[in-house]
């Protein structure tokens, strides 16, 4: 460190001082008037650092307005490089999720269109209906918890840019901080396991969702095979060849085992029930994805404060 740099910092450790001193007596008049003269000096000592970061914070933000630009510490202690906490890995996960959350909404809308026009069913196919309504009910289910997925994920990128100034401070002036050099370890690993926890779960919720949408895409594909036919007469569907094609599907919608043909127009190998389950089971999966997810955000956030609070 050369002479100019150290005499610069000697000035600020001097301001420093001099602030402290005036923040601890105010600091031990409050607490006297409060709770008696026999105060913790640790308490005092701590509170005085809080506050001492906050107007270093305050005087950043000054001389970032006065300057016309904005200060920053190095690169090597921005909030944007610790893992977990990159704008640009936080937008992906929400990009994905919002990405499903559309589809799922289009796929949805599309299939309870198909069972609204199912007409003349058989009292057996009206119950497989009811378990292609209850399906579309879950991927509405799952609608709800990608919104909550997704505003989890935003108010947690909110909380990060209202944070930034304490955290890069402590990054870059540990002598600010009780964490000292050990600020970058603790942010690091804060990052690092939610950056694992946010994956993890956004994963689990965008691939059990495409599930869904895949299953109810091809039912569908089953379904318009019902809907189309339903005015044609026996005798030209069996000269059509669709015939037996529309009974197989009759019978699967009325929870028989699907036959080879149904099989590959639906693209499943069980029967209705068991399809329905499949969509119970995700939804499930979703759920706890979700929920999760905004514990671990929470849980971050949590960590975040009491480190600032504390530092």
């Amino acid at each position: 460190m050369d002479r100019t740099v150290l005499a610069h910092r000697l000035v600020e450790i001097a301001g420093d001082l001099s602030i402290l001193a005036g923040l601890k007596s105010e600091v031990e008049g409050e607490k006297t008037d409060a709770a008696g003269p026999k105060i913790a000096e640790e308490v005092k000592a701590q509170e005085s650092f809080s506050a001492l970061r906050g107007l270093r914070e305050a005087q950043d933000i000054v001389a970032e307005v006065e300057q016309g630009q904005v200060k920053t510490a190095d690169e090597a202690v921005k909030i944007d490089k610790l893992p977990g906490f990159s704008p640009m890995q936080l937008r992906q996960q929400i990009n994905q999720i919002v990405d499903i959350r559309q589809r799922a909404t289009q796929m949805r809308l599309q299939f309870e269109s198909v069972l609204k026009e199912l007409k003349g069913l058989e009292d057996n196919e009206e119950a497989g209906l009811g378990k292609l309504k209850a399906a579309a009910q879950a991927v509405k289910d799952k609608e709800k918890f990608l919104v909550e997925a997704e505003k989890g994920i935003l108010e947690f990128t909110a909380f990060c840019q209202r944070k930034r100034p304490g955290v890069e401070q402590m990054l870059a002036d540990p002598a600010t901080s009780k964490f000292g050099d050990k600020a970058g370890d603790f942010f690091n690993r804060v990052g690092e396991k939610l950056g694992k926890q946010v994956q993890e779960a956004v994963q689990t919720i965008y691939t059990q969702t495409e599930e869904d949408l895949t299953h109810m895409a091809d039912c569908v594909r089953g379904l318009k095979v019902i809907e189309r036919t339903a005015s044609v007469q026996a005798s030209t569907l069996k000269t059509a060849g669709l015939a037996d094609v529309l009974i197989s599907i009759k019978e699967w919608l009325a929870g028989k085992s699907p036959d080879s043909m149904a099989s590959r127009i639906i693209n499943f190998a069980g029967d209705i029930g068991r399809w329905w389950r499949g969509f119970a089971e995700r939804t499930g999966l979703v759920k706890k994805a979700t929920n999760d997810l905004t514990s671990a955000l929470d849980e971050a956030m949590s960590e975040m404060n009491d480190a600032l609070a504390n530092s």
